[in-house]
């Protein structure tokens, strides 16, 4: 049917890479917000990270 990760996010984090950026543009009665990043992901127990079968 499918997969899933079971984990303790606590022993996980989300580490920036750079400057985040905000983009505005707004044109005909529109606008768009767009935000932009690069980020690593960093595992401080790995066994607290499984990933299991749904069936």
């Amino acid at each position: 049917m499918g997969r899933a990760i079971v984990a303790d996010w606590n022993q996980a984090e989300l580490l920036p890479v750079g400057d985040d950026e905000l983009i505005f543009d707004g044109e005909n009665n529109t606008f768009r917000l767009m935000f932009e990043g690069r980020y690593g992901f960093r595992v401080k127990k790995p066994f607290n990270f499984v990933s299991v079968s749904l069936s």
